[in-house]
Parts: C-alpha cells; sequence; structure tokens
C-alpha cells in the first residue's frame, strides 16, 4: 500500500522516534538498576528511583516536548550520569586474589568447626582514611574535564543552538571561527523547523528550514557589518535587529513574488484599502513587503513554528490582518465572502509541494477569495520537462483563463524558479515606480527585480501545448499521481538547494 510522501514521511517519523523513545526509557531504567546496583545497600533503593526520575525525564523532554536538540539531549543526560557515577562512593576492596597454598582441603575445615564462621586475617583487606579524598578529587577532576569537553562541543556542533550555552558575543562573525551555527531548532508539525548560520562564498546567511526544505534566508554578514560601522555603541540588540530589518534575501525568487503589486489596473488604484493574503509565510520577505506597503494583509501558515521563527529571526512583524494557523484549504472553504486583491501562494517545499493545494478544486478554492481584479502570484521551482512540472503548470492553466510566467534570472539548464501570476481578467503589468522600492528588507535585490523583471517573462504558449498533448489535469481524486512524479525532482532539487541550507 503506497502512503504517499507526506505520509510516508509522518510514518517513518512515528516509527523512528517511537523505536528511539522504547529504547531510550528501556535503556535509562536499566543504567538506573546499573547505578544503584553499585550502591551501598542502604541507599541502592533512593538511588534507583533518583536515577529513573532522571531517565524518565530525559525520554520525556528530548522525544515528547522535543523542545531541545539532540545534542543537549546527549550533554545533559550523558553529564547526569557521569555526575551520578562518577561521585556515589565506591567500596574500597582489594582482597588479594586466592592461591592455592591458602586453599585448605574440606576435611580441614570440617574439623575448624569453631572457625567456620570468622574470616581470616590474612584475607581482610587494609583500609585506607585516605583512599576516599583522594578518589573524589580524581573525580572531581574527570567530571571538570567532561563538562569542559562538553561545552567545546557546544560552541562547534552544528546541532547545538547558540541561544542556550553560547555566550551572545560569539554572534559577532569577527569572533567566531566556525563556518556555520544552529540558532534554534524545534519539531513542528510538518517536520523539524531550524534556524542557522553558515559561511556561503565568504558572507554569513541566515536560513530557515523545515528538514531539507529551503524556506528564505538572509545575507545577515554583510548587513552586520553595514550596520556596525554606524551604530558603535548603541547595543548588540539594537544592531542585530537592524540588521536583520536591512538584509538582502539569499535568492531573489522570493523578491520575484511581489510583482504581484504590479499586476494592477486603474480599478484596484482607485479602490485603495488593498488587502492581501500570504498563503505559506516562509521567512516573510513577501509578507514583509506587503505590510510595508501597507496592505492590509492576512497571513495562513499550517507550521506555527514557522511563525515564531519567522518572528524572532527574520523581523517579520504582526500582520495587520491577522495570522491563521491552519491548513489553506480550510481557511478557504470558511472565508468565501472574504477577498483579496492580491494573493501570493507559497506552499513549494523542498523539491515537492503540497498536492491537495495544487489540484483544480484547490484552484477554485483561491478563485473564491480572490477579488474580481485580483491576481495570485504562485512560486514554483522544478525541472520545466518534468512530468510534475507539467501536472502542475498544466492544472494551474486549465484553472484560470489569464495567466504570465517569470523567472528570477536566465535559465540555467532545466531547472527554473518559476513565479506565475493568475487572473480571471487579463494581466497588464505597469511600470515600476519609486513608491515600489523599499528601503527594507533587501532594497538592492528589490530594485534590481522591480526594474528589470519583463525581461525575465516566459513563454507560456510552449506550455499551453501540454494540455493538447493529453496530460491530464490533478484533481482531488489524483493527487497520488503528482505525488508519485514528485518523488524524482525530489532528489535533483535537494541537490541544488542543499548549497546554502547545508
Amino acid at each position: 500500500m503506497s502512503l504517499g510522501p507526506r505520509r510516508g514521511v509522518w510514518a517513518a517519523r512515528i516509527a523512528t522516534e517511537g523505536v528511539a523513545f522504547v529504547f531510550a526509557w528501556v535503556s535509562g531504567l536499566a543504567y538506573a538498576q546499573m547505578i544503584a546496583s553499585e550502591l551501598p545497600p542502604s541507599r541502592r533503593r533512593c538511588g534507583f528511583v533518583v536515577a529513573s526520575v532522571a531517565s524518565a525525564f530525559a525520554v520525556r523532554r528530548s522525544h515528547i516536548l522535543m523542545s531541545l536538540s539532540e545534542c543537549y539531549n546527549l550533554q545533559l543526560d550523558g553529564l547526569f550520569f557521569v555526575f551520578f557515577a562518577l561521585l556515589h562512593p565506591h567500596p574500597q576492596t582489594s582482597a588479594a586474589e586466592p592461591t592455592s597454598e591458602s586453599i585448605e582441603p574440606l576435611s580441614t575445615l570440617k574439623k575448624k568447626k569453631k572457625f567456620k564462621h570468622s574470616p581470616s586475617p590474612s584475607t581482610t583487606p587494609p583500609t585506607s582514611s585516605h583512599a576516599w579524598p583522594t578518589a573524589l578529587s580524581a573525580r572531581l577532576t574527570i567530571l571538570v574535564l567532561t563538562f569542559i569537553l562538553a561545552y567545546s562541543t557546544s560552541l562547534t556542533s552544528n546541532h547545538c543552538p547558540m541561544s542556550i550555552l553560547r555566550p551572545a558575543f560569539l554572534l559577532s562573525t569577527n569572533t567566531n571561527t566556525s563556518t556555520s551555527r544552529l540558532l534554534a531548532t524545534k519539531p513542528s508539525v510538518t517536520g523539524v523547523v531550524v534556524v542557522g548560520e553558515e559561511v556561503i562564498n565568504g558572507d554569513w546567511a541566515r536560513y530557515l528550514r523545515v528538514d531539507h526544505s529551503f524556506l528564505g534566508g538572509l545575507w545577515i554578514g554583510i548587513a552586520r557589518d553595514a550596520v556596525l560601522e554606524g551604530w558603535m555603541g548603541r547595543g548588540e540588540e539594537a544592531m542585530e535587529k537592524e540588521a536583520v530589518r536591512v538584509a538582502e534575501s539569499v535568492y531573489t525568487t522570493f523578491i520575484l513574488q511581489e510583482i504581484v503589486r504590479l499586476a494592477g489596473d486603474a480599478t484596484r488604484s482607485a479602490l485603495g484599502h488593498e488587502r492581501g493574503l500570504i498563503i505559506g509565510l516562509g521567512a516573510g520577505l513577501s509578507a514583509r513587503a506587503l505590510h510595508l506597503h501597507g496592505i492590509n494583509t492576512t497571513v495562513v501558515e499550517i507550521d506555527p513554528v514557522v511563525y515564531e521563527f519567522a518572528r524572532e529571526y527574520f523581523g517579520v512583524e504582526e500582520p495587520r490582518g491577522g495570522v491563521v494557523l491552519e491548513d489553506a484549504r480550510k481557511f478557504m472553504r470558511s472565508h468565501r465572502g472574504e477577498k483579496f486583491d492580491y494573493i501570493v501562494h507559497d506552499v513549494f517545499t523542498g523539491g515537492t509541494v503540497p498536492s491537495s493545494l495544487f489540484t483544480t478544486e484547490s484552484w477554485s478554492e483561491v478563485k473564491s477569495v480572490l477579488a474580481p481584479h485580483g491576481v495570485v502570484a504562485i512560486n514554483f521551482a522544478g525541472n520545466i520537462l518534468s512530468t510534475a512540472s507539467h501536472l502542475v503548470l498544466v492544472t494551474l492553466l486549465s484553472s484560470f483563463p489569464f495567466c504570465r510566467g517569470f523567472t528570477d534570472g536566465p535559465p540555467k539548464g532545466d531547472f527554473r524558479n518559476i513565479v506565475m501570476l493568475c487572473s480571471c481578467r487579463p494581466i497588464v503589468m505597469r511600470d515600476t515606480e519609486s513608491g515600489d522600492f523599499l528601503e527594507y528588507p533587501s532594497p538592492l535585490f528589490r530594485r534590481h527585480m522591480l526594474e528589470n523583471y519583463k525581461e525575465f517573462e516566459m513563454d507560456l504558449r510552449d506550455l499551453s501545448g501540454l494540455v493538447d498533448e493529453g496530460i491530464e489535469v490533478v484533481s482531488d481524486a489524483r493527487v497520488k499521481v503528482l505525488d508519485e512524479a514528485q518523488l524524482e525532482g525530489a532528489f535533483e532539487h535537494w541537490e541544488i538547494m542543499r548549497g546554502p541550507a547545508t
């Protein structure tokens, strides 16, 4: 039975994490029993209880709450067991090995009945009052060295968030000699959400990803250097916030989506109080831009951790139209009476798209919340010659009477980053104006893309011919066809995207 990519991933996660949970629980109890067995009899029960509770807490934290990365699960649990094993007193025994001379015949022992319960003086080891203090100092030394090793690992491992153990000054690019660092990580409904930074082509980039899917990023190192020149003495937190505010986007594709505002007409300009809908927040560049343009924007994002990290690490402000943390189709079905002038549909996730959001029924629901003069911008990336791309594009072109396509630059091979603009009315693109350019975020890339976007418009006539070739559209009943077609392209996209998000 085929589960499909999404259900298959969930089944794999449940299976692996469930096995890990049970294994961690059983091994923790076994280790607690081993520790307790080495304690004096009067302390064994208490020692087993303490060790078992600590093991249970570690398992609950790492596999149910899952609030820390595997780095800290290993470090904190490991340090606890090292501490417990090193500091509990071991009995000082040094009994001599029995020799042939010391073993008496059974007949001789029977004759010495009165001594049968009396140990031989020669087998009683001498004890020293200095043994335990000496052993304690040695064990404390080992414990300190172990902690130093764990702490040094946290400074260099990509799996250790800086926000917990690393000192704040290591955020400076001038003091950290590593080429990557993890800022935050948290498992969520769509996978493990990660915020990190990495040196790419000599500059620091901050990225947001879910598993291997790259959701967005900023050139944070260049922004820090620029801010540092004019913000000396204003505080590290304020400087970091300003660097995030003005940083350039890692990919121009996230800026290209903003041309949805240029697909305007006199009717929309006269109405004023424009409304926007973001389906799929990512790192929030489009949401930030629409917000700064004064558009009343509503954000629909299925993953609450993505929204949390976008707010905390990528400068996303609370949108005027609010945030809805639920499935996009559920939102559209319950808000059919609302109409949006602009819709940015960006749910592409690391080589695949959620098939249920690319069916004819889903596009009908998009049109149900799109104003009569409204335009929807759809982000899509993939091999333009692949079956999956053909299925997605044919379904899209069959669902909207008018579409125009744009790429983020000259084509490099068959892989394309595409932004499709679709509407129920003819799409007329206007020229850019001074008000379209923003001081932040990503001011340089925005100016470049908005001034040159017309050069990268695609000829959709070849894609329109795919309908004549008999390629069927994707419906809710045929999502499995798109799921299977996407598996091949997912590996190709992963290889392309792994550079900035490794």
